[in-house]
């Protein structure tokens, strides 16, 4: 599964959680500003996801990289493929 800014916010959202349905996932830029809790978000991926992200890209604050590094930590700490 593959989404982009707000589409990659719904597999962060729903996608992950499917593995009897979805094998992998690639988010670009996904859309983070709706997750109040991110370790949350992150306890639901049952699949390998890859992130793509920018550094710099503070566009209306939707997918900022701290989320990412932060999702990524949780990740890491819970052994979860991000």
């Amino acid at each position: 599964m593959i989404g982009f800014s707000q589409g990659g916010g719904g597999v962060l959202a729903h996608g992950v959680a499917m593995p009897e349905l979805i094998k992998a996932a690639v988010v670009h830029y996904p859309a983070t500003s709706w997750a109040r809790n991110l370790g949350g978000v992150v306890g639901r991926i049952h699949i390998p996801v890859l992130v793509l992200a920018a550094e710099v890209d503070r566009y209306q604050n939707c997918c900022l990289i701290e989320h990412m590094r932060e999702m990524e930590s949780l990740a890491k700490a819970r052994q979860i493929p991000l």
